[in-house]
């Protein structure tokens, strides 16, 4: 006599004993806590020994991009530190610069630690300059600024 199988028994899953940072148990299963992203999924290692160990995976922490790197002599980026994904900040020239300010943005769902923002660095220029008060040898003032001397 031969036994035969019609289908794999059925194991169940259970939760895991203790709720992993970053997830959190609702009525329906299992999901991101906030701060984190992605989708939870609950699996279960070994599902085919009737005695699995159950983990969470999918859901990664929200992290702010990466500080703007700049010559700040010219740019004041003081607000733009730990900018959180979906956030942004006012990039503006400093003085005595003017010029108009842009924005930059950390992107929406941001888990790389590494990611730089996006943004575009104003336009800024000095809105007088004067003139040297010693003129460097080979220099000369013309009508529309400074020229070589020939």
């Amino acid at each position: 006599r031969s036994l035969v199988v019609s289908r794999m028994p059925s194991c169940y899953c259970p939760d895991p004993d203790i709720t992993p940072l970053g997830y959190e148990k609702i009525a329906e299963g299992w999901q991101c806590a906030k701060g984190y992203i992605g989708h939870a999924v609950k699996r279960c290692e070994g599902e085919f020994s009737c005695s699995p160990k159950p983990y969470l995976t999918g859901c990664a922490l929200l992290v702010p991009c990466t500080p703007i790197a700049v010559d700040t002599c010219a740019l004041d980026i003081s607000n733009c530190t730990g900018v959180m994904p979906g956030s942004s900040c006012e990039v503006r020239c400093k003085a005595p610069y003017d010029g108009e300010p842009t924005v930059a943005t950390c992107a929406v769902g941001n888990v790389d630690p590494a990611r730089p923002m996006d943004w575009v660095p104003p336009e800024c220029a000095l809105p007088f300059c004067p003139d040297l008060k010693v003129i460097p040898q080979g220099y000369a003032k013309g009508e529309t600024g400074w020229i070589c001397e020939e």
